[in-house]
């Protein structure tokens, strides 16, 4: 199987979603189980796992109060390092993938990327996968 390589992930987003629609609260907690479940699966078969742990507080959309523009900023932690890099929404519309992951590290990264797209795709006519859940009142 081919590698996937970080410029086809950015061609596929930008051809399928747009920042406004995915980059909400409950959206990005989805792209971490992605994101968790794909790194567990490579660390398991992999004598040197690279991100062992996700920062949960890095699974937090952010928007610049004085242009409005959302940011998220994923990091994780392995043996040897802290707070690296794992996918970074930013606010000028580029997305980035962990930066110090070699072309073998950074393929759980980019299928979780890709799964979490195609989540958007599956989601029934119809149906805004994206909406904020309302909560019961009494």
């Amino acid at each position: 199987m081919d590698k996937l390589t970080r410029g086809q992930a950015r061609q596929i987003f930008n051809e399928k979603l747009s920042y406004d629609r995915v980059l909400r609260p409950n959206m990005i907690l989805f792209l971490g189980d992605y994101l968790k479940d794909e790194l567990d699966k490579f660390n398991e078969n992999n004598p040197f796992p690279y991100i062992t742990q996700l920062d949960p507080k890095s699974l937090r959309v952010k928007i610049n109060r004085k242009t409005g523009k959302k940011a998220c900023y994923i990091k994780g932690s392995g043996h040897y390092f802290r707070g690296r890099e794992v996918i970074s929404f930013n606010e000028d519309g580029f997305i980035g993938f962990s930066g110090n992951a070699d072309d073998t590290n950074i393929q759980p990264i980019l299928r979780a990327f890709l799964r979490w797209v195609r989540f958007f795709e599956d989601a029934p006519a119809g149906v805004d996968v994206t909406a904020p859940v309302q909560e019961a009142t009494q």
